[in-house]
């Protein structure tokens, strides 16, 4: 692809999860990072979504705290945000003594 922009990767990203290669979606969300390239909320909910179904908390953690800063967030996407970290953490019930106290699911709302 001669230019990258946010739509193309999160196109890409987008087809992988929706074909199950969740491990492959979620290698893209590093790389348009090193190209310079701020995730949107597309973007977040698609890495978000790859974290939850991999049950994968330590790149859930990282792309949730890219959340933190944004304060431009539509409402619609916070609670997809919500939505798939929730689903995240309730896959790892497991292991749920490993899970930060200070991680909250409610501040993103």
């Amino acid at each position: 692809m001669p230019q990258r922009n946010a739509v193309s990767w999160n196109s890409m990203i987008s087809c992988y999860i929706h074909h199950d290669e969740f491990e492959e979606a979620l290698s893209l969300f590093p790389q348009m990072q090193s190209e310079g390239l701020v995730p949107d909320g597309y973007t977040i909910v698609s890495a978000l979504l790859a974290c939850s179904k991999l049950g994968d908390l330590e790149s859930g953690r990282y792309v949730h705290c890219l959340i933190r800063d944004w304060s431009q967030l539509r409402a619609t996407a916070s609670q997809v945000i919500c939505s798939s970290e929730l689903q995240m953490v309730q896959q790892l019930t497991v292991f749920k003594d490993s899970i930060d106290p200070k991680f909250s699911i409610g501040s993103l709302v």
